[in-house]
């Protein structure tokens, strides 16, 4: 295998022989920021996944309110406060 050293101060790509990039090189600060940032996304608490299976059980049931109910109830309760 052959290796070189690069001073990497930015990202650098590497690329297949039609130019498109396949790889992407990186500090590794920069990497273990993004490792980060992804995990945080992916890890919910025990309360939020309970609450996100009750969700998807009452809309499988129909228990669940359109998006243009909602809207027309947020319509109705602005126009109180608008008058």
């Amino acid at each position: 295998m052959n290796t070189a050293t690069l001073p990497l101060t930015d990202t650098h790509f590497l690329t297949d022989k039609q130019g498109n990039k396949t790889y992407a090189l990186l500090p590794i600060e920069d990497y273990n920021e993004l490792v980060e940032k992804a995990n945080a996304y992916e890890t919910y608490d025990e309360y939020t996944l309970q609450a996100i299976e009750r969700g998807l059980k009452d809309a499988e049931a129909g228990n669940f309110v359109s998006h243009e109910e909602v809207m027309e109830s947020a319509r109705k309760i602005l126009e109180k406060y608008m008058d």
